[in-house]
């Protein structure tokens, strides 16, 4: 089953977001951005930043029904998490914080009490991804309805390490770039994996210093 949710197309909303109060000429001038679309896609960065967040309608849906097929919204939803509205409150309001920079929040909570990076510690089995991916669906869809496409940035060991001395670190950095182009949330499953005691001196004991200090 898929949910209908509206989407609005919130332009001055992402060029807050992406600009703050410095918005650039083709974003204060709608009709030269459609005028000059062809060469602001060729040298303009900000303007091709920008074209990536944005939502339009059909963007939506069919961002909506890949949400719906991968992660169901009667699984998947708030109501299945017992237990938990603490954790699920605390991470959907630093969402609305750091990536939607919601003015309510932004005015009366600081960054100490909502921090930009959270931390699920638990042991196996007590639903630390299951509340993970709840939020990350909620996370997606609130960000379209206030017209912000924002990325699911999904990390793993696995996709970092690499039995080639320098090429952990190029990797989580591409991943880290990335991430910070673009309205995102990071999920960052196992985070054990980068987190090990380390400071060694053989080669794969300097690597993992390299790779926790680039995080």
């Amino acid at each position: 089953m898929t949910s209908k949710i509206k989407v609005a197309s919130n332009d001055d909303q992402l060029s807050e977001f992406l600009f703050g109060s410095v918005r650039p000429w083709w974003d204060r001038q709608p009709w030269l951005r459609r005028l000059f679309v062809i060469p602001l896609k060729s040298v303009d960065k900000s303007y091709s930043r920008w074209s990536k967040a944005r939502v339009s309608p059909r963007r939506f849906r069919k961002i909506q029904e890949r949400l719906d097929r991968e992660y169901p919204p009667d699984k998947f939803s708030p109501a299945n998490l017992i237990g938990r509205d603490k954790e699920f409150n605390t991470l959907m309001d630093s969402f609305r914080l750091h990536v939607l920079r919601h003015p309510m929040l932004a005015k009366y909570f600081g960054r100490d009490e909502l921090p930009k990076a959270l931390c699920l510690a638990g042991d196996s089995g007590t639903g630390k991804t299951f509340l993970t991916m709840v939020s990350l669906r909620q996370m997606l869809l609130e960000g379209y309805r206030a017209g912000v496409l924002v990325t699911p940035v999904i990390l793993k060991g696995s996709d970092v390490y690499s039995e080639f001395y320098g090429k952990s670190t190029r990797q989580l950095g591409r991943f880290l770039d990335y991430a910070s182009s673009v309205p995102s949330v990071v999920y960052i499953d196992e985070f054990q994996s980068f987190g090990r005691k380390v400071r060694g001196e053989t080669g794969a004991e300097i690597e993992d210093t390299r790779l926790q200090d680039e995080l």
